[in-house]
């Protein structure tokens, strides 16, 4: 008894695009020989191949080069945030003051430049679910920033 949902072994009419279906052939060959590999086409000049991305628009070589950037950013980031510790020391800020004051500075900076380099690396800025958390961790850590800076100044030892 015939399937009535399966179409028969010829051709399928032609649907309103005007196209034909035709359903797969079998093939003559010999089961026990496997087919031999295909070799991977080599691209050709001029043609663009996409990268496989690791979350939404970020690429392997993407990732590896917003770490390289933000590894030397943090590098300098460290330096400046000894910078703002000695410069509130040798305004007679407290130590402790003083260290707090330069570890909000490094992680406002942390923060915002890492908003700033997969944002752009990654085309991260139209997704908000990226942009809104960091942009408020951003703003909260500027303000810890400014309230230990000023707190620092005014109380020196």
């Amino acid at each position: 008894m015939a399937d009535p949902q399966r179409p028969g072994p010829g051709p399928v009419p032609a649907g309103p695009s005007g196209y034909v279906i035709r359903p797969p052939q079998p093939s003559a060959a010999p089961a026990a020989q496997p087919p031999a590999p295909t070799p991977a086409p080599a691209p050709t000049p001029g043609v663009i191949v996409r990268e496989p991305t690791l979350i939404g628009g970020l690429t392997e070589n993407g990732a590896v080069i917003g770490s390289a950037v933000m590894l030397g950013l943090l590098v300098v980031f460290f330096l400046m945030r000894g910078a703002v510790r000695s410069h509130l020391i040798l305004n007679r800020a407290s130590l402790p003051s003083a260290n707090g004051a330069s570890w909000a500075l490094f992680t406002f900076l942390t923060v915002a430049a890492f908003t700033v380099v997969f944002g752009l690396i990654g085309g991260f800025w139209t997704i908000l679910s990226f942009i809104v958390p960091l942009g408020v961790l951003s703003l909260i850590t500027l303000a810890l920033f400014i309230i230990l800076f000023n707190s620092a100044t005014r109380f020196s030892r």
